[in-house]
């Protein structure tokens, strides 16, 4: 069976039953053997060596080996297969017809080494169709062809479509001396079977579990020897580097790796954010959420293209919408546990950034679809009443560019929630700079979408563009007047039609952006007189401000002032009731002199009592024994 060679031992065949791989036959390597070419020994003879040449994920290899080193390679798996049982051995028989007979008449002559040549290539090619073989623990064809361990790795990862010792090997393996993705990482072949891999994973059945049973019976078998060693320290999951390895080759940023058809794209996403809402896997979590991150941020145009799709795939969206409410629960069970300030819940940032990166276009149109309401009311509340300044700027940004879709049916509620948010961020603009957004949305795709945004018709969708684009992005003067049509928005803007807070906020930015710039000066006198006259107008409204504020000011100075003269119409009063005060504390000490010396007057009475009661009793007792005598007296006499 297939999965015999990955167990290392016949006998486990009961366990293994019909297990599903790829046949090896898929896998991206092609052998030749183009032609043979005469050497020379250490000595001087002649040989024959045959040219091997090997494309393995792309690149191509070359290695050379004389006809006995066939005869070894065949002689080793013929013992290799052996190990099988017989209804396994009689497929893998295929693999291995019989090698040219040992010719000792002229044996290279080209007639010979032409058969030769043929049927070595035909044993190669046999051998790298059987799973087995590739599966090979002890990897007796790679070392034959001298192929790369990384390569190796990946044909293994391709056959059995599950974690084993290969993807570590592939990690530790990764990058060439220049710092580059080994080609191998780069073929589409391998990011399919790694996306299989982390579903599989989500759903595990019965196959996976006897899989994974033989693959644990094979790492025991291969370290029974050491068995009195130390253990060693337990490997990261599968679902973890296979994350990792996800990562690494989306970091490339190469629209050839990024750029697949429309269900791998649907299958990053379907594939990997399950896997961050696994409350028992923290590594896995942090390790697909940084791959969705690192797609994300190196190829926008890919990701948005994968959330689309995504979004038409059931569960997508409710899985966005529960990562945004875990953020929102993890945050509530910090703040219950130790009463501070919790920390930015990371949920709930991953699922803001992942959803801005991808919020244009397409997608767009697909996340306002009635079918979805339920799952975007839930996502955009969980935004909302988070207490993270980087996820509410992010949602007021999202309803801002909801707003620009003619087709979204709750427009005047999300208009109303923007405006809600931007009353209640106005006083935090202090510490949007520690939010961490102005650092993403100074990169060109997002600078461009929120231009877009501060260009807009909508006069909350430009306003709450523009409040942002000023306090977070804050971009240099340069990046302001060399972006094509920012310039004109904001002399719009600047308009006598306008808000009065978003055309004070448009004249003031164009105005640092010439001060800031060398000959920036606007050429327009249209233009020119536009921004001189609302900065007219906002300077009008500050001093308006400021005078307000004097005037309440002064109100507050004439209340003291009559407080003060009715305080001083009270100190002759004053005086007169500390007087009283003075004469009746001497009146209370005079009392409470007559009511000590009538204490001790009492006392000396209690204690004349006391005595006069003590006297009283000894006098009533002479007077019961007088009785008591004079009675015993008188019946004497009558007697």
């Amino acid at each position: 069976h297939p999965w015999m060679a990955c167990a290392g031992s016949s006998d486990l065949a009961f366990l293994c039953g019909d297990l599903p791989t790829a046949p090896a036959a898929d896998l991206p390597i092609t052998l030749r053997i183009p032609a043979a070419e005469t050497e020379r020994g250490f000595l001087g003879q002649g040989y024959i060596s045959y040219v091997v040449e090997v494309e393995a994920f792309g690149p191509k290899s070359e290695v050379r080996h004389p006809f006995e080193a066939f005869e070894k390679l065949h002689e080793e798996f013929a013992q290799f297969f052996r190990t099988f049982p017989s209804e396994v051995r009689k497929k893998l028989s295929y693999a291995l017809p019989p090698l040219p007979s040992t010719c000792w008449y002229k044996p290279d002559s080209p007639r010979t080494v032409d058969e030769r040549r043929s049927k070595l290539e035909s044993l190669l090619q046999r051998l790298l169709q059987q799973a087995e073989v590739v599966n090979d623990k002890e990897e007796r064809l790679w070392k034959f062809l001298q192929l790369p361990a990384e390569a190796a790795a990946a044909a293994r990862l391709l056959t059995t479509k599950t974690d084993g010792p290969w993807l570590q090997r592939l990690c530790d393996a990764s990058w060439d001396s220049e710092g580059r993705l080994l080609p191998s990482l780069r073929h589409p072949a391998v990011e399919d079977a790694l996306l299989q891999l982390l579903v599989d994973a989500s759903r595990p059945g019965e196959s996976r579990v006897v899989l994974m049973f033989c693959l644990t019976v094979q790492e025991l078998k291969e370290v029974s020897d050491v068995s009195q060693s130390p253990p060693p320290t337990s490997p990261p999951p599968g679902e973890s580097l296979a994350c990792d390895l996800l990562a690494r080759i989306y970091a490339t940023g190469d629209r050839e790796v990024t750029a697949r058809p429309g269900p791998v794209l649907r299958q990053r996403v379907t594939a990997l954010l399950p896997l961050t809402l696994r409350p028992d896997a923290g590594a896995v979590c942090r390790a697909a959420g940084s791959a969705l991150l690192t797609l994300a941020r190196a190829d926008q145009s890919a990701w948005q293209e994968a959330v689309f799709a995504a979004l038409g795939s059931a569960g997508v969206a409710q899985q966005l919408a529960a990562l945004a409410e875990a953020g929102q629960a993890d945050q509530q069970d910090s703040e219950a546990a130790d009463g501070s300030s919790p920390a930015p819940p990371l949920p709930q940032r991953l699922a803001a950034e992942l959803l801005l990166r991808s919020f244009d276009g397409a997608m767009v149109d697909r996340f306002i679809q009635p079918e979805l309401a339920d799952e975007r009311k839930r996502l955009l509340n969980a935004f909302f009443v988070s207490r993270d300044l980087f996820v509410r700027l992010v949602v007021g940004l999202l309803l801002a560019r909801l707003l620009c879709e003619p087709g979204y049916t709750e427009a005047a509620k999300a208009e109303a929630g923007l405006c809600s948010l931007c009353c209640e961020l106005a006083p935090e603009v202090k510490f949007f700079q520690e939010a961490g957004l102005g650092t993403l949305l100074s990169e060109e795709t997002l600078w461009a979408w929120l231009c877009r945004l501060t260009m807009s018709e909508r006069p909350a969708v430009s306003g709450f563009g523009l409040f942002v684009f000023v306090n977070v992005v804050q971009p240099a003067p340069a990046r302001i007047l060399h972006t094509p049509g920012l310039v004109e928005a904001l002399t719009s803007l600047s308009g006598a039609g306008a808000d009065s807070t978003v055309q004070g906020l448009a004249a003031r930015t164009l105005l640092a952006a010439h001060r800031g710039e060398e000959n920036s000066a606007p050429d327009d006198v249209e233009g020119l007189a536009v921004l001189c006259s609302a900065l007219a107008a906002t300077t009008e409204l500050a001093l308006d401000g400021q005078l307000q504020e004097l005037s309440a000011l002064g109100t507050g100075v004439v209340n003291a002032r009559r407080h003060c003269c009715l305080v001083t119409e009270t100190e002759p009063f004053l005086r007169t009731v500390s007087a009283s005060q003075a004469k009746l504390s001497a009146e209370a000490d005079a009392w409470r002199a007559s009511m000590s010396r009538a204490d001790e007057a009492a006392a000396e009475v209690e204690g004349a009592h006391a005595a006069s009661h003590a006297a009283l009793e000894e006098h009533r007792a002479l007077r019961d024994g007088a009785v008591s005598a004079s009675t015993q007296a008188t019946a004497e006499i009558d007697d």
